[in-house]
């Protein structure tokens, strides 16, 4: 009998409790039933999972690319819903929201983008249906009815229509099957939070199959606390739901159509305010002096138990809607020996939000946001017959995509600014690419792969800092100028609603010209061509094991700041990123296929890393100016390593961890925005890269009572501090922290039906995973607290 299993542990005291649990229970003639049963396990192995990264049907084990699996056994048991959950448990992976904006910000094996603008394309794709989600705005969506999840480490390029740097990501969702079949689950859990899973699947016809699964969430209490008022903030309603038909048209052409529409209605994470900025800029030394800085009666504005994850102190409600409907079809056609593709995605996202971005009781920074975004990609591949001695696979890729954003800023009680603005911007982008992978059998123990990549891709972008008609914003530059901080040659452009970005006022990059202007709408494109490539080889010693190694190339293109900005410079385009990897690695299984062993070495050479970042205000208005640059040059290296061991039949252990040391080797440019200087950021480690990671789990299941399995589960994930930005201080430190989950199941031999106990952070440890520069402060973003629930699921086949 097979176990499919991809569970892990804790440690030996783990062990030992689970163990004692078996050994603990009262013996009659049931138990020992369960005893014959377990002995009939005593010949289980860790099944082979087959996965599609190459978009061949082949066993995780045979790939040579570092990747995390995560199946449906283990998707259910862990309770993955989101790329957060997916990161919480693979070490080297972080997944955050630094911005507060609801835009993920991937991080693997140390190369991310930590930006939270909505047009800002990320370096680990994520595919849904398998179209390409172009940003990371757009992947925040609930993930249900999943047969598997791939998360592939490393440049792809070569393989896959979208390019990306860090690696990627992709849900793989239950296919219609012709066997009639259904199945719920409902939950509820603590802060009144309900939730509803389901799917219906069967033949429509001979030759058709269709199938339509669904999820809801609803929490109708918030988990954070306003300090001052009282109120409560998190709860939120999630729905989405995916319909799939898959058309047999002839023996040789199979197609598959999706849609889905994902739905949010809740209210965002508010952000500690942890640090009050020490400005030394102009306004901010005059108000000090004066005694009006911080403000009076908000004395501390930073959070006051800054030891409860849960505290927080917001002026402005926070609220977030958000709706993306999609459509996927996907067509294979078999000639002969080959196979010809089409994947055809199109994706609409609109979203509206309101923060209190600062995490004071003062009208700091409080953003209001709307969004839109259209994409449309189309992919053709065409692949040879899996058993050839030479396997190839080449591909055409065409993207277009519109990001439109309309911003305001309330700085109305800032000491700094004192007024509102906003943006209104608009991101077009079209891109196509010319791909192939080829692997070449020499013998049965030696493979040589090759791959390559084309690709070319215009962006277009038209920004606008407005005055968000209330006229604030002009008179505080004619106010400016009244002061002598600055001296336009066109104030009569100056109109309540329109723009009122600044040219001429100079950077750190670029000196002041004589006088200052207002250009209006700021247009500029910029095109890129990049040839990128990948060759290695692979050792098959034998048939339990493969060894690797690979060098690849990878880029990422360059883009705009898309928020507002009070200098053109901000406007400016950032550089496309390069990176050449180096990597071994080895998968492969031992004692009679009840140990998988994993393990990659790598090290990753960084031109241009893009980073979020601040440049100086030469008015002296605000502390520094939200900027995107290029760090020219770093590098990461690292080791990762991976234990799946079945012990027995019923206990299964699975370990992780993941060693990173990454480092800035040049970067003379980055701007300390505490004390208004630039500075040499070289030696510095990257945002978002934990030096040690690690991620262990275990499982134990038992027959009790004749017929009834009883499974228990903990899974203890950990990583070590990290900075979410590149700084001249500590206060973008996050600290290290670790998260204890676990799990109780309940249910008949035949899986029919089952009850869980499941918690997350069981241990309530109170952590932040990520900080940011707001307006005047620095603000911190915490994990929720302990969560626990009750779920009954029911499967009629």
């Amino acid at each position: 009998m097979k176990t499919p299993t991809r569970f892990s542990v804790t440690g030996t005291l783990l062990t030992a409790v689970l163990a004692s649990f078996g050994a603990s229970a009262q013996p009659d003639v049931r138990e020992d039933a369960a005893d014959v049963r377990a002995d009939a396990r005593a010949d289980a192995y860790i099944e082979e999972i087959v996965v599609t990264a190459q978009h061949r049907d082949r066993s995780e084990r045979e790939v040579n690319i570092s990747m995390a699996v995560f199946t449906r056994e283990t998707i259910s048991e862990l309770a993955i819903a989101s790329g957060v959950d997916v990161a919480r448990q693979t070490p080297g992976f972080t997944l955050t929201d630094s911005g507060g904006l609801s835009v993920p910000v991937y991080t693997l094996r140390g190369v991310g983008f930590d930006d939270h603008q909505p047009n800002s394309s990320s370096t680990v794709g994520v595919y849904v249906d398998e179209v390409a989600q172009p940003y990371p705005v757009m992947t925040a969506g609930l993930r249900h009815d999943l047969e598997r999840i791939e998360l592939l480490k490393g440049p792809q390029g070569d393989l896959y229509g979208r390019n990306t740097t860090g690696g990627a990501l992709r849900y793989v969702a239950n296919r219609p099957t012709d066997g009639f079949d259904a199945g719920m689950s409902v939950g509820a859990g603590n802060y009144e939070t309900l939730e509803v899973r389901g799917f219906l699947n069967g033949p429509l016809s001979e030759r058709v199959s269709g199938r339509i699964a669904a999820a809801g969430v609803s929490r109708n209490q918030g988990w954070q606390e306003n300090e001052i008022t009282g109120s409560d903030a998190g709860a939120y309603d999630e729905f989405s739901v995916r319909a799939m038909v898959d058309i047999a048209a002839t023996d040789d052409l199979d197609i598959q159509l999706t849609v889905r529409t994902e739905r949010f209605d809740g209210e965002p994470q508010t952000p500690q305010s942890t640090v009050v900025l020490p400005s030394s800029n102009a306004t901010a030394a005059f108000l000090n002096g004066i005694g009006l800085y911080p403000l009076p009666g908000l004395d501390p504005l930073m959070v006051a138990d800054q030891s409860d994850a849960a505290a927080a102190r917001w002026d402005l409600s926070p609220r977030h809607e958000r709706e993306q409907t999609g459509f996927s079809g996907v067509v294979d056609w078999r000639i002969g020996s080959l196979t010809l593709t089409s994947v055809t995605g199109y994706e609409v996202f609109e979203r509206t939000i309101a923060l209190d971005w600062d995490g004071t009781p003062a009208r700091l920074l409080g953003v209001n946001a709307d969004t839109e975004i259209e994409s449309f990609t189309q992919e053709f591949r065409l692949a040879s017959a899996d058993d050839a001695k030479l396997t190839w696979l080449v591909g055409a890729y065409f993207s277009s995509d519109t990001v439109e954003d309309v911003s305001h800023y309330d700085d109305s009680e800032s000491p700094t600014v004192g007024f509102t603005f906003g943006s209104d911007s608009r991101q077009e982008t079209d891109s196509a690419a010319l791909f192939g992978h080829g692997s070449w059998s020499v013998n049965e123990h030696f493979r040589f792969n090759l791959g390559g990549r084309y690709t070319s891709e215009t962006r277009s972008m038209e920004n606008c800092t407005v005055d968000t008609g209330d006229g604030s914003a002009v008179t505080a530059l004619l106010t400016f100028q009244a002061l002598g901080m600055l001296t336009l040659t066109n104030p009569e452009a100056l109109t309540p609603g329109g723009c009122v970005h600044l040219e001429g006022v100079g950077t750190s990059t670029s000196p002041p010209a004589p006088d200052v202007r207002i250009p209006g709408v700021h247009k500029d494109e910029i095109e890129t061509d990049q040839a990128t490539g990948r060759v290695g080889i692979d050792w098959l010693p034998n048939d339990d094991w493969l060894v690797f190694g690979h060098v690849s190339t990878g880029f990422k293109s360059g883009g705009y700041n898309m928020f507002s900005a009070l200098v053109v410079d901000q406007f400016a385009p950032y550089d496309e990123e390069q990176l050449t990897a180096f990597e071994v690695g080895f998968k492969g299984k031992t004692l009679t296929d009840r140990l998988m062993l994993t393990g990659s070495l790598f090290q990753y050479d960084y031109e241009d890393k893009q980073v979020s970042t601040f440049i100086p205000d030469q008015l002296g208005i605000f502390p520094g100016l939200v900027g995107i640059q290029n760090v020219p040059d770093s590098r990461i290296r690292g080791i990762e390593l991976g234990a799946d061991w079945l012990v027995t039949g019923g206990l299964s252990l699975t370990a992780n961890v993941s060693f990173l040391d990454t480092e800035i080797r040049d970067y003379e440019g980055a701007f300390d925005v505490f004390n208004q200087q630039i500075f040499d950021a070289s030696g510095q480690p990257l945002p978002n890269a934990p030096e040690v990671a690690y991620q262990l789990m275990g499982a134990y299941e038992r027959v009790l009572m004749g017929s009834m399995l009883v499974r228990m589960s903990l899974a203890y994930s950990w990583q070590d501090e990290s900075y979410s930005q590149i700084s001249a201080i500590d206060a973008f430190q996050v600290d290290a922290f670790g998260v204890l989950d676990g799990r109780i199941t309940a249910g008949p031999e035949n899986g029919r039906w089952n009850v869980s106990f499941w918690g997350r952070n069981l241990a309530d440890e109170s952590y932040g995973y990520s900080n940011a520069l707001a307006q005047d402060n620095v603000v911190r973003y915490t994990g929720m607290p302990r969560t626990y629930g009750l779920a009954f699921n029911y499967n009629l086949d």
